[in-house]
C-alpha cells in the first residue's frame, strides 16, 4: 500500500495476521524478509545438509534469516557484514559459523580461511567489495541466488563485476528473483514461517523509527548500512 497512514482496500490481497504474535516479529519475519529468505534459500539454492553457504548483508531483515535456516538445516554458515557490532550478533546471537567484516583489508583473505573446503552456495544480498572474493570461493556446481544489490542502486556507473570464466569453468548455476513473481505463495510460507517462529528457531531484531515524516532518512538507513535488522517505520 506504499507509505501511508490510511489505506482503503475490499480485501483482495490482504492477509490476516496470528493474534498471538507480536507485529514487529510478524512484520520482520512472515512479512516480505521471511518469504524471501525462504523462497531464495529453499527454492533457487536447494541447500543440503554439509555445504558451505555465504551471505552478504547478513546482519540484514533478509540475510540474518536465510542464515538461522541454513544453519538449522546442517550447513556451514558464513555471513558478512559491514560492522564488527553486527558480526559480533550473528555469530553470538544468531550463531552463525563465521562473521566476516567486507570493510577489513583483510576481508579475502579472512574468507579463504573461513572455508577451507570453498563455497557451495551464495545468497547475494549486496553486490560491491565482498562480491568476487566470494565468488572466486565458489566450488563446482555451486549456485548462487541473487536478491539485491544495494551497493550499485545508487550509483551512475555500475562497478566492474567478476569475469564469467569460472562461470564455465565451474559450471555455476546464477539465479535472479523478485518475490511479486511468487505471491501466490505467500500464505504457504507463511505458515511455514510463522511455526519455526513459534517454536523458537528464528531469532530477529527491528530497527523502528517513528513517524511517517521519518521515512525518507530511514530508507538512507538501508544505503548506508546503518540499520540493525528490520527497517520498520512506525505510524
Amino acid at each position: 500500500m506504499g507509505m501511508t497512514e490510511y489505506a482503503l482496500t475490499d480485501g483482495k490481497g490482504i492477509n490476516l495476521i496470528p493474534k498471538e504474535l507480536p507485529a514487529e516479529a510478524i512484520l520482520s519475519v512472515i512479512a516480505l524478509p521471511g518469504i524471501t529468505s525462504y523462497h531464495g534459500l529453499f527454492e533457487v539454492l536447494k541447500p543440503e545438509a554439509g555445504q558451505t553457504i555465504a551471505i552478504t548483508a547478513a546482519a540484514g531483515s533478509v540475510g540474518s534469516l536465510v542464515g538461522q535456516m541454513a544453519k538449522n538445516l546442517g550447513l556451514t554458515v558464513v555471513g558478512v557484514a559491514g560492522s564488527e557490532e553486527k558480526c559480533q550478533w550473528l555469530k553470538d546471537e544468531l550463531g552463525f559459523d563465521h562473521a566476516l567484516n567486507y570493510k577489513d583489508a583483510d576481508f579475502a583473505e579472512q574468507l579463504t580461511q573461513a572455508t577451507p573446503k570453498g563455497i557451495d552456495l551464495f545468497f547475494e544480498n549486496t553486490g560491491g567489495a565482498a562480491q568476487t572474493p566470494i565468488f572466486e570461493r565458489m566450488n563446482a556446481h555451486g549456485r548462487i541466488a541473487v536478491c539485491g544489490l544495494i551497493a550499485e542502486y545508487q550509483k551512475e556507473v555500475p562497478d566492474l563485476g567478476s569475469s564469467w570464466l569460472n562461470i564455465i569453468k565451474k559450471r555455476l548455476t546464477i539465479q535472479g528473483f523478485t518475490m511479486p513473481d511468487h505471491f501466490h505463495r505467500i500464505p504457504e510460507y507463511g505458515q511455514v514461517l510463522g511455526g519455526m517462529l513459534m517454536k523458537g528457531e528464528l531469532k530477529y531484531r527491528a530497527h523502528v523509527i517513528q513517524g511517517l515524516e521519518s521515512a525518507p532518512s530511514g530508507l538512507n538507513l538501508l544505503f548506508d548500512g546503518k540499520n540493525k535488522g528490520k527497517l520498520i517505520v512506525e505510524l
